[in-house]
């Protein structure tokens, strides 16, 4: 049904190849002044990740090539140089410099012709060096005054060094170099998190696939009260994304509200008038979706919900509305929890909020907006504050009675994707009435 909307291999790739041009060209100068950073290393060993590298990989290139090195020095004039200390001849040197001329336990000198200016004569290295030897040249040639590296104790988005490689990097630059090396933690997020025009544009579709996949599901062409239970569902939904070629990031989740009962799930068959919470993500062209949707399981005769079930539904609506609102640049993620709750509180709303941000990862960089366990402060990345070209997924639930089940209290689980550009909330989807399935 959407396989004509969904890319080839082929040509995503060719969309996240032109995505990551335009990032590197437009984006990074402005961050890497933004927060400071002279020149930035980002290093990986295969098997052992940083979560930045895969963000700067070009394709067809998934992982890191026993140690692979980026370093980015933003010149006086603002520009930045992208370079690569690892094998010369790979699919980095489409966007990146290679300036590793030789290795002494690996033969470069196919490289060798590239640098004439080196004293390379004849196919022969004039200058073997290793990959440390090579990093050292560069920032003596380059001389940053800050230079960066990925560890921080306060988000895993900012800490993909490992002690070694930190260790190693320190011990073969030099102590004045070494003492130049501060955490780059803020710089990554702030790469993480941004997004530009055309990713943002891409992502309203991304979204938009998530909620025909999930409102295919939520239907009487594979619901069938009596028989189907919610851990089908769940299988459905994970395997409907395996015949397109998309990725969940998360096990799809399925929940079933009950008349007389608190919370189900499993192997319990869904029935006429249950309420079905279903939780949806995958990645596609890099980029994450995450939404919540509910659907009521119509009783023989009813045409819809009961009352109740319906105003809850209007409740958590308006929640959302009531977090849209409170958005704005330079808010960190606990204030905008605080005011939140303290809205929803004057409106009568009971209810939580959980939001993080969405992009690269389902559970990304950036502020987080609180947590399940957690509806007063959040510690570290609550005190992030919210910038502008960012998305997240707006993640709450409200409680209230339901008179027709006999007062007994129902939690409505909802969430939807949204934007925050030019100061303001987008929604990139929203639920607008309960699924019905008959």
């Amino acid at each position: 049904m959407y396989d004509e909307s969904i890319l080839p291999l082929r040509e995503r790739a060719k969309v996240r190849d032109r995505w990551l041009k335009t990032r590197l060209e437009t984006l990074l100068p402005g961050l890497m002044e933004e927060t400071g950073i002279d020149m930035w290393i980002v290093t990986s060993q295969e098997g052992n990740e940083d979560p930045v590298m895969k963000t700067l990989l070009p394709s067809p290139m998934l992982t890191s090539g026993r140690r692979t090195m980026l370093l980015f020095f933003r010149r006086p004039d603002g520009q930045v140089e992208r370079l690569s200390i690892y094998r010369p001849g790979s699919c980095l040197d489409k966007f990146y410099q290679a300036v590793w001329l030789s290795n002494k336990d690996g033969d470069w000198s196919q490289f060798a012709a590239l640098s004439p200016d080196k004293g390379i004569k004849n196919g022969n290295v004039g200058i073997p060096e290793t990959q440390m030897e090579c990093l050292r040249r560069i920032i003596d040639e380059r001389k940053p005054q800050r230079i960066g590296l990925n560890f921080s104790a306060e988000t895993a988005f900012g800490d993909g060094i490992s002690h070694s490689a930190f260790e190693l990097i320190r011990s073969s630059i030099g102590e004045e170099n070494a003492a130049k090396l501060v955490s780059a933690a803020h710089l990554a997020v702030r790469w993480l998190e941004t997004r530009t025009r055309e990713e943002m544009d891409a992502y309203q579709g991304i979204v938009m696939l998530t909620e025909r996949i999930m409102r295919e599901g939520l239907s009487s062409d594979v619901i069938h009260p009596g028989v189907t239970t919610a851990e089908d569902l769940e299988w459905w939904l994970m395997q409907r994304c395996e015949v397109l070629g998309l990725k969940p990031w998360f096990p799809f989740m399925v929940a079933v509200r009950r008349q007389g009962a608190v919370g189900l799930s499993g192997d319990v068959v869904i029935q006429e008038g249950d309420v079905v919470h279903c939780d949806v993500g995958f990645e596609y062209l890099g980029l994450c979706s995450d939404i919540q949707d509910n659907a009521y399981i119509l009783r023989r005769g009813e045409t819809e919900p009961p009352q109740g079930i319906r105003d809850l539904f209007e409740t958590g609506r308006r929640m959302q509305d009531i977090v849209a609102g409170q958005f704005a640049a330079g808010r960190t993620g606990n204030q905008v929890l605080a005011a939140s709750l303290e809205q929803a509180r004057r409106e009568g709303i009971t209810g939580m909020l959980y939001s993080h941000p969405l992009g690269v990862y389902g559970h990304s960089a950036g502020p987080t907006i609180g947590l399940v366990d957690n509806q007063k402060h959040v510690k570290g990345k609550g005190d992030y504050p919210i910038h502008d070209n960012t998305a997240y997924a707006m993640e709450l639930n409200v409680y209230g009675p339901i008179p027709e089940w006999g007062g007994q209290t129902l939690m409505l689980g909802i969430e939807t994707d949204v934007l925050f550009t030019g100061g303001k909330v987008e929604y990139l989807y929203r639920q607008k009435e309960l699924h019905l399935v008959k």
